[in-house]
């Protein structure tokens, strides 16, 4: 609940949480207090995690085979469907957060 996240500073600002990563963190913070102020608070943790990401995708590649030696196209077409709803689905989770911060 939005109201159990929020952080009365004083009568006119009240803070609460939007964002559940790095990246969302960053938007956040730049909307509140600029671009400039977000990349000397949270450029490292947005760089950090951008680099795991990296590495882990990196790895990821080249762990699995080749399209030409996998089974890929034998997956039914709606599984992969469903996978790219879960995915835009969690990737979207807080897009409404930041939205409504936006607007307040």
């Amino acid at each position: 609940d939005a109201e159990d996240d929020t952080i009365h500073i004083d009568e006119e600002h009240n803070v609460f949480q939007n964002a559940e990563n790095a990246y969302g963190a960053f938007i956040h913070l730049a909307i509140l207090e600029g671009i400039p102020a977000a990349l000397v608070k949270l450029g490292p943790m947005v760089c950090m995690a951008f680099l795991v990401q990296g590495i882990f995708a990196y790895e990821l590649w080249f762990a699995l085979p080749s399209v030409h030696e996998s089974n890929m196209c034998d997956i039914p077409k709606f599984l992969h469907l469903a996978a790219i709803g879960v995915f835009i689905t969690l990737m979207m989770q807080s897009v409404s957060r930041v939205g409504n911060a936006a607007m307040v």
